[in-house]
Order: C-alpha cells, then structure tokens, then sequence
C-alpha cells in the first residue's frame, strides 16, 4: 500500500548546473522527461542551465543518484506538488 501512496505523490525538481551536457545525457536514460532552461546567476553574473522535472517520489532516489553523477556540484531544489495537470507519463 505505501508503494502505490508514494509512487502517486509527485515533485517538481529543479536543478541548476554547470555541467548540463553531462546531465541531459544521463536523464535521457531516466524514465521522465524535462526542460532545459538558460539561467544567469544574480550574483555571480554566470551563465547557468536549469533542468526542471516532474516525477514521483517514488522515483527520487533514482534521480537524486543520476544527478550527483553528473554533477556533484549541482544546486537541486525539490518541491512538494500538490496539483498537476496535462500531459503526465512515464516512459517506461
């Protein structure tokens, strides 16, 4: 029962990076999709790409471990959602 409860809760990740080449190529193999954003950093002035996704708490710990391969410095905000509509699939 706690597996279906958790795979039905979703979060939205979003994760700043410097190294988004590496990422994208290792999310591609994760079994969500996601969008690309150009970022500049207010303080720092650097350029700075954002990945943003939507995916079960079930499938956290996994992307959690996708991303700290990719990039051990990645800033990664997670956020709990509470409403979702559209076009939602895994692509498994």
């Amino acid at each position: 029962m706690d597996y279906i409860y958790i795979q039905q809760q979703k979060v939205t990740v979003t994760i700043f990076t410097k190294r988004p080449e590496e990422l994208k190529k290792r999310m591609r193999d994760f079994i969500h999709g996601a969008t690309e954003l150009d970022g500049t950093g207010l303080y720092t002035n650097q350029e700075t790409t954002v990945i943003m996704t939507v995916v079960s708490k079930y499938d956290l710990t996994e992307l959690k471990r996708v991303v700290k391969d990719a990039d051990p410095n990645a800033f990664v905000n997670i956020q709990s959602t509470m409403n979702l509509w559209g076009k939602f699939e895994n692509v498994e």
